[in-house]
């Protein structure tokens, strides 16, 4: 018997109730706060064993305040309920505290399975996550030398990855979720520092750095 406090933060009205449902009907859990969006945890008075947090809550990424959550929240182990499987929300959800993942759409029983993981030691990656990151590890290697060999920032390093991946200008924009005169400003950066004059040139050495 866990016997753990469960807050919710997810925004689509169904899916929250649902879950709040299947929280309060449990044995082994017990139901801390049901809310729409993180402005409301500001209110709430407990503190619950484990947050269920969606990633994408109305007009924002709920990543940019993951870091903030666990400030607030030290002891809370924070799931990340998520449909988008971009890698680097992955990193980045991991990097700033996330303990594990559930992703849409998961079967009500899943919810348990991963709790009960997160109980027993702390953490839970699913398999799929598990072999994402070891493959992105080798491709942050090549990244970081790349990085460091021409100086670029974080942003020109999603830019290229971006490109490489043969995104337009406008999609990179929705992606980053900035402008397309930033993505050219960006770009002309790293034409500068790689010292190349055309995308072509640049995937051309991007190859030859072994990047993929």
């Amino acid at each position: 018997m866990y016997n753990k406090s469960i807050g919710i933060i997810e925004d689509n009205n169904e899916l929250r109730k649902t879950i709040a449902e299947y929280i309060k009907l449990s044995d082994e859990y017990s139901l801390s706060f049901s809310i729409s969006d993180i402005s409301s945890l500001k209110s709430c008075k407990e503190r619950p064993d484990i947050i269920l947090l969606d990633i994408h809550l109305k007009d924002m990424n709920s990543l940019d305040l993951l870091s903030d959550i666990n400030q607030n929240f030290p002891k809370t182990h924070i799931v990340v309920m998520t449909g988008d499987k971009d890698n680097n929300h992955i990193l980045t959800a991991y990097k700033y505290g996330a303990s594990g993942f559930l992703y849409k759409p998961f079967y009500l029983r899943e919810i348990s399975d991963v709790i009960n993981q997160i109980v027993d030691f702390g953490c839970y990656m699913p398999p799929l996550i598990a072999r994402t990151l070891i493959k992105l590890i080798s491709e942050k290697n090549i990244n970081i030398s790349l990085q460091e060999k021409y100086n670029l920032t974080l942003r020109e390093l999603e830019t290229i990855d971006l490109m490489n991946k043969g995104f337009s200008y406008k999609e990179m924009a929705v992606k980053l979720e900035i402008t397309v005169h930033a993505i050219n400003y960006h770009t002309k950066n790293i034409y500068f520092k790689m010292d190349v004059n055309s995308q072509a040139k640049l995937m051309a050495l991007l190859s030859s750095h072994n990047y993929h």
